[in-house]
């Protein structure tokens, strides 16, 4: 299992960071996938979606804790066994939000799988996931 935790100064309160993480339409913007089935709205704790990534990978998730505008954790699996568990925090600072994510991601492939997350994914996550808050950053301080 992998690692890593994010933090981001947003320039903007913390109920529209939230609402923009949080928020089915502005997704696919700042975390390039699609929500599909979801079963209620994702601020909701117990909610399920699929979490459709640009990729082909699908993964069945459920948001697991949820107090707007101050916690949200989710965590999901695809069918073959890659996994992750994200709790972010958000944080009032002045009229701004420091965000913070702490980020779990698995293989289950067991040696090959700890191999193969040392030679690239944990660095391929860290940086795709850095882009993804770079843009909800971007989207949250415009507006």
């Amino acid at each position: 299992m992998g690692r890593h935790r994010y933090t981001l100064d947003i320039d903007a309160p913390p109920e529209r960071v939230f609402a923009v993480y949080t928020d089915q339409a502005s997704i696919p913007e700042w975390a390039e996938m699609r929500v599909l089935d979801a079963t209620g709205p994702l601020d909701r704790a117990g909610t399920r979606f699929v979490a459709a990534p640009e990729t082909r990978m699908r993964f069945r998730t459920e948001v697991l804790r949820s107090d707007p505008p101050h916690l949200h954790e989710q965590a999901g699996r695809t069918s073959s066994g890659f996994s992750y568990h994200w709790t972010a925090t958000f944080e009032p600072d002045g009229g701004s939000t420091r965000l913070m994510l702490d980020s779990e991601y698995g293989l289950a492939l067991g040696t090959v799988g700890r191999l193969l997350d040392r030679l690239f994914v944990g660095r391929m996550s860290a940086r795709t996931t850095r882009g993804h808050l770079d843009r909800l950053k971007a989207i949250a301080e415009r507006g």
